[in-house]
């Protein structure tokens, strides 16, 4: 299913074994091959598990054949719901060959086989770390070791290594932002400023060969991320390291450490004055992941209710962000509120029991275990977060005990920590006090249901269900 360990392992390999043993079972016929190259296992969103899944779930697949259990994935809890719950509810059997797994014989939650599943993670960590730590050393010796080089920069090799030179066109508007920046232009007066120059943005620069925009190219507006990225990052110091190690340059700086740090303090109390976010569990806004703008095909944004502690029950709304930009992708205002939403999607599958009701029963025993393994999901999620941040405070203490950072910037980085602790914690007792609730059960079973939503700027909604495509009945609006 995922890319190869060594030569020996490859991808064609993997295959071979799996055809070979398929042909050798005289009860069983190829349906099809799904090949993760090149993706971590330890990614259960990869796009050909998300395809032999959709195909698992629409029953044309009822035997599922890997090399061996790693190919399947590398992430100990996704890979044990799976083996344990979700395909013993669907009716698929598991074989990993090489393994000698058979979930036709054996269960999929014996000791061996998480055990198995268990080294298999810890050999995706260990591989991960390992190539993180080889860039490092590779990044100390003045090697640039990123994809494109940063706006500003060209890149070549020199002495058998990828350098960095500076790009005195690119460089110059560099400088430009960052004193605009320093001089208490916001983000969004920049992002308008670049637009009216006609600044093409970094990708896009790349593309043309040319900073500005000229007849016939495509002119897009700078997003506040892009702009957010290019102030904080420390290779303009001249260093390819963080900016608090940005000590020994390997390549020719652009901006002077004062600015930098200067620009660095606005964009931190920026920061610190907004509001902490952090995911919301699912419960809250169950239809975001499948929302979509119907007019420009864009993902919907979230919009948070306000006044809400973390992990109280409330009703989000939905709007399209690429009504808000200000070059030729805009698009037509639309906003719909998570109750009104909810109320819909009730409604349509309603109006699709009241029919043949065909294929709706077998995906709503799915949805429901779908829905307990997704609680399980996010609550070790949350645990892991919070573990996390302790160990981010216990970091931060060090740095200050050491002598690294100094008391404000303690004080500082410590509130910060702390309004996400209590976040995560009130989402985590949110959870546990919903898990029972008729209410929140009902939505999140209606979310796993649904295949795509479209919201439309005449106010017409699209659902499509995963049992079958569907529409509201005709002339549905909300």
């Amino acid at each position: 299913m995922d890319g190869g360990r060594e030569e020996k392992d490859s991808i064609e390999s993997q295959i071979e074994i799996a055809r070979a043993f398929l042909e050798s079972q005289p009860d069983m016929a190829l349906f099809g091959c799904y090949c993760d190259l090149g993706k971590s296992g330890r990614d259960f969103n990869r796009e050909e598990f998300r395809r032999m899944m959709k195909d698992v779930q629409a029953g044309l697949v009822g035997c599922i054949i890997v090399k061996d259990l790693s190919r399947l994935g590398r992430n100990y809890i996704e890979t044990g719901t799976l083996m344990g719950k979700i395909f013993p509810l669907l009716g698929v059997r598991l074989i990993a060959v090489t393994d000698g797994f058979d979930s036709f014989y054996q269960q999929g939650d014996g000791l061996g086989t998480n055990l198995k599943n268990l080294v298999n993670e810890m050999y995706a960590r260990d591989i991960s770390n390992k190539i993180k730590n080889a860039r490092r050393i590779q990044r100390e010796r003045g090697s640039y070791m990123g994809g494109p080089p940063p706006y500003g920069y060209l890149a070549g090799r020199e002495a058998g290594r990828r350098r960095l030179w500076v790009d005195a066109a690119a460089a110059g508007m560099v400088r430009e932002i960052y004193r605009r920046y320093d001089e208490g232009e916001t983000l969004g007066e920049l992002a308008k400023w670049l637009y009216k120059k006609g600044v093409h943005r970094p990708s896009r620069s790349r593309s043309y060969g040319s900073i500005f925009c000229r007849k016939g190219e495509e002119l897009l507006a700078w997003s506040r991320e892009t702009l957010k990225a290019l102030l904080s990052n420390p290779v303009y110091l001249g260093s390819l390291g963080r900016a608090e190690e940005a000590r020994e340059q390997t390549h020719q700086a652009i901006i002077e450490r004062e600015m930098f740090q200067r620009v660095a303090r606005r964009l931190e109390e920026e920061k610190r004055k907004a509001p902490v976010r952090v995911k919301a569990f699912p419960g809250k806004s169950a239809f975001e992941k499948v929302l979509f703008c119907g007019d420009c095909g864009h993902p919907l944004s979230k919009a948070s209710p306000g006044g809400k502690k973390p992990g109280e029950r409330g009703y989000c709304g939905y709007f399209c962000r690429n009504s808000y930009l200000i070059d030729g992708r805009r698009c037509q205002k639309k906003y719909i509120s998570g109750r009104e939403l909810e109320g819909l999607v009730k409604t349509a599958l309603k109006w699709e029991a009241s029919g043949t009701g065909q294929g709706i029963g077998r995906h709503l025993q799915w949805a429901q275990a779908m829905g307990g393994a997704l609680r399980e999901k996010n609550l070790q999620r949350l645990q892991n977060k919070i573990a996390g941040e302790l160990r981010r405070e216990s970091e931060q203490y060090r740095k200050y005990r050491a002598g690294e950072i100094d008391r404000e910037a303690f004080r500082r980085r410590m509130g910060r920590e702390e309004e996400k602790m209590e976040c995560l914690k009130g989402q985590r007792e949110g959870l546990l006090e919903n898990t029972g609730r008729k209410e929140e059960m009902n939505q999140r079973l209606a979310a796993l249901l649904v295949e795509r939503i479209e919201l439309f700027g005449d106010k017409r909604i699209k659902i499509e269900f995963r049992f079958r495509a569907a529409g509201m009945p005709p002339g549905t609006k909300h």
